[in-house]
């Protein structure tokens, strides 16, 4: 369980790695769809780790304004929110105060941090983790305004769509080299199948024609056999009737 955890993190640090090192936070809304899709290829539950363990809006905002000459004008300037700790009841509600923040003032005297303790500072709600989360899956989930990908709003944004298209021609290429491989290969086994069959054809009808042949010669030597038997025996039975004719004429000479 220990090494499972200890992989989800890693595929959830190298997500924010690449989105942070690849410009993802610069692109435009139409651009987010691919991110977030890459995002998710990398770490499937990239949206549960986010909100374990993403980054927690700041308590102490630095809010600093440009002051100008007008005497009537103050500026805020707020260096420090101090937060206190909180303390929960027994009903688990959490309560907590804010001290004033401290007021610079543009008076031509010189520039010194005057706290106003006389105006009430309104509490400020801070951000949880999961306003901002919330937030930012909605940034994410946005669909494309166009179907048309906006030019890229950095330098950074530009390269890596250059990067993404050529890697997408390439990729293409490839597949249709393969096809087209493999169209080929395809056709090569065809002819060589066709060739094969052919001379199987050809064997068997030579086969047969030389059977054919042979029974032919087998039949017409049998048929001269045949006549030369009976052209025997038929010599042989004139012979044997001359020669009882001969007997008989001899007999009667005698008698």
């Amino acid at each position: 369980m220990r090494d499972k955890m200890k992989n989800m993190k890693n595929k959830y640090k190298a997500a924010i790695a690449w989105r942070s090192n690849t410009g993802a936070r610069l692109v435009e809304e139409d651009k987010e769809r691919t991110i977030r899709d890459y995002i998710l290829k990398l770490c499937p539950q990239f949206d549960i780790l986010e909100e374990l363990f993403g980054e927690r809006p700041s308590i102490h905002p630095l809010f600093i304004a440009d002051s100008d000459d007008s005497a009537s004008t103050d500026t805020d300037v707020w260096l420090d929110l101090e937060f206190t700790s909180p303390v929960g009841d027994d009903e688990g509600n959490v309560s907590g105060t804010i001290s004033p923040p401290p007021m610079f003032s543009t008076s031509p005297t010189p520039a010194t941090f005057q706290p106003l303790h006389n105006e009430q500072a309104t509490p400020a709600r801070p951000s949880t983790p999961r306003d901002s989360f919330s937030a930012f899956k909605q940034q994410m989930a946005k669909k494309p305004s166009s179907k048309q990908p906006a030019k890229p709003s950095s330098s950074l944004g530009y390269l890596n769509q250059i990067n993404l298209e050529r890697l997408e021609a390439k990729y293409k290429a490839d597949k249709e080299a393969e096809a087209e491989d493999r169209r080929i290969q395809l056709e090569k086994e065809k002819f060589l199948w066709q060739r094969e069959r052919e001379e199987k054809l050809l064997e068997l009808d030579e086969k047969r024609m030389l059977a054919e042949i042979e029974t032919g010669r087998m039949l017409k030597r049998e048929e001269l056999r045949n006549k030369f038997l009976l052209e025997k025996l038929r010599i042989e039975k004139e012979f044997e009737l001359k020669k009882m004719e001969r007997q008989d004429v001899r007999r009667n000479k005698t008698e």
